[in-house]
């Protein structure tokens, strides 16, 4: 028979890592009264906060793991021009990959429409006057007006990577 699964999340810090153990047996040991479970790929005990850095150095293992959480992934740092440590969120990376790929195609679709519109307005430019043809200099006056201008923001390759 397979276990029900509850959607519920959350994430508890505790001072010392007993109290953390009590917990989880406590829980564990109360939501099988239910027929409940904890998951156990998603249950887990991190060592976290400012001291956690220090005491995996001295253990010999590496930097303090981190975890994601409501689309986050959460880390401790310690800034390097006061010492201060704090929670980094960060958005995670997948979340993060796929909202760009929705803008991109936004920004797609919506030059799409302008362009449509703009052949519009050369449509009607063009039936303004008795002769078919546009000429260059009224088109230029068109664009200047109607399309933004371009402007580097980066410099080009060649000025960047000159040494």
């Amino acid at each position: 028979m397979q276990m029900p699964c509850l959607h519920k999340v959350c994430v508890v810090g505790f001072q010392y890592r007993s109290y953390g153990e009590n917990l989880r047996a406590n829980l564990e040991r109360r939501l099988t009264l239910y027929g409940l479970k904890l998951h156990p790929e998603k249950t887990r005990l991190l060592e976290f906060g400012r001291f956690a850095e220090a005491n995996r150095k001295e253990r010999g293992l590496g930097k303090p793991e981190s975890f994601a959480f409501l689309g986050f992934t959460h880390r401790y740092q310690t800034r390097k021009r006061d010492g201060h440590t704090d929670v980094q969120r960060r958005t995670v990376p997948k979340r993060l990959r796929n909202f760009l790929q929705e803008v991109k195609k936004a920004l797609l679709d919506r030059r799409r429409e302008q362009g449509t519109w703009l052949g519009q307005v050369l449509k009607v430019l063009r039936r303004r006057s008795q002769r078919h043809a546009l000429p260059w200099s009224r088109f230029n006056r068109w664009v200047r007006h109607w399309v933004p201008s371009t402007r580097a923001l980066h410099p080009f390759p060649d000025e960047r990577f000159a040494f």
